[in-house]
């Protein structure tokens, strides 16, 4: 090879490409080097955090978190607008304030607590241990005005209170369905009680202002509706009932016995009874299902002593006959008996 050919065009394109391929060779190793230092820096940075914070020896995300009892959120103006802390017993508690730096909204592993400004009014949703859960609503006052729960047994209510937190109102849900409500008072108690039993009848029971005395209302389970009067020594009053095309009124002694009553019956019969001991009848006034009236006297037995009435010739009240008294002894015996047929 001369000298020519040493710098020639040829010679100088070869050596081109071979400056070429050496510069591609060195940009590759480049690369790879940029690559593995970077990687060395990331894993020394793991390692520092990691000796640092003994407690986050996990994967690379765990250099993320925050260690920290708590937590301040300043606004612009430095005000405290959120705070979370870990209170004494490892309760964790997150606050919002408002702008006067009072506590507005608190979140706990307790519940949450809404309250209202200058902490008027609020709600608190609260759980227990045994799955039952409350929402509580406070007036402007600060007294509970509403509460309404789920309860663990299944069971369900809402009570509702006044302003001065002596008289209430409760509907609830038992765990097997029944429905209850109950108006009462703090000094003296329930005063009103409407009750549906999921099996039973439903009924309405009210009382005086001491308890002593009242009224109920209330449905048989074959329909039949009844109300009963008590006074206050919670036996004597009287009943009211009609059931099958029958009605009745009975007057109730201090005893709870029936001293009088007033009936009719499915087959037309009118009644009117009064009693000394509320067992055996003392007078017992009647009119047939045919329109023919009777009275009857018994004694202390119950036996009859003088009957008057409108009967047959075979002693029947009947419409169709004509009046007559009889007269009977102790035994039952007819003494005297007029007309006489």
């Amino acid at each position: 090879m001369t000298a020519a050919d040493e710098v020639g065009p040829a010679s100088l394109l070869r050596r081109l490409e071979a400056l070429e391929r050496q510069h591609r060779r060195l940009k590759v190793a480049g690369a790879a080097v940029l690559a593995l230092a970077s990687v060395v820096l990331l894993i020394a940075a793991e390692a520092l955090l990691a000796v640092r914070h003994e407690r986050f020896r996990g994967p690379l995300w765990a250099s993320r978190m925050i260690d920290a009892e708590g937590v301040v959120v300043r606004g612009p103006d430095g005000a405290v607008q959120a705070m979370l802390a870990a209170e004494r017993g490892g309760t964790p508690r997150l606050r919002l304030f408002d702008a006067d730096g009072t506590p507005r909204t608190t979140l706990s592993t307790d519940g949450l607590h809404l309250a209202g400004k200058g902490h008027k009014g609020g709600a608190t949703v609260e759980t227990d241990a045994d799955g039952s859960a409350r929402l509580a609503l406070l007036g402007p006052d600060g007294r509970r005005a509403a509460w309404l729960g789920a309860l663990a047994d299944g069971s369900r209510a809402l009570f509702l209170s006044d302003q001065d937190e002596t008289s209430a109102a409760m509907l609830s849900v038992a765990a097997d369905g029944g429905l209850r409500l109950i108006l009462a008072d703090k000094q003296h108690g329930q005063r009103a009680n409407l009750s549906l039993p999921r099996a039973g009848a439903p009924h309405l029971d009210l009382s005086a202002r001491d308890g002593k005395g009242g009224a109920t209302l209330g449905v048989t389970t074959k329909g039949a509706p009844g109300l009963r009067l008590f006074d206050r020594d919670g036996q004597s009053g009287a009943v009211l009932i009609a059931a099958e095309g029958a009605a009745g009124l009975r007057l109730l002694d201090r005893g709870g016995k029936d001293v009088a009553g007033l009936v009719t019956d499915a087959g037309g019969w009118s009644r009117l009874f009064l009693s000394a001991d509320g067992d055996k009848a003392g007078a017992l006034l009647g009119v047939s299902s045919e329109g023919a009236p009777g009275l009857a006297l018994f004694d202390q037995r119950g036996k009859p002593r003088a009957v008057l009435g409108q009967t047959s010739r075979r002693g029947e009240l009947d419409n169709r006959g004509i009046f007559s008294l009889r007269l009977f002894n102790e035994a039952g015996k007819l003494l005297y008996r007029a007309p006489k047929f």
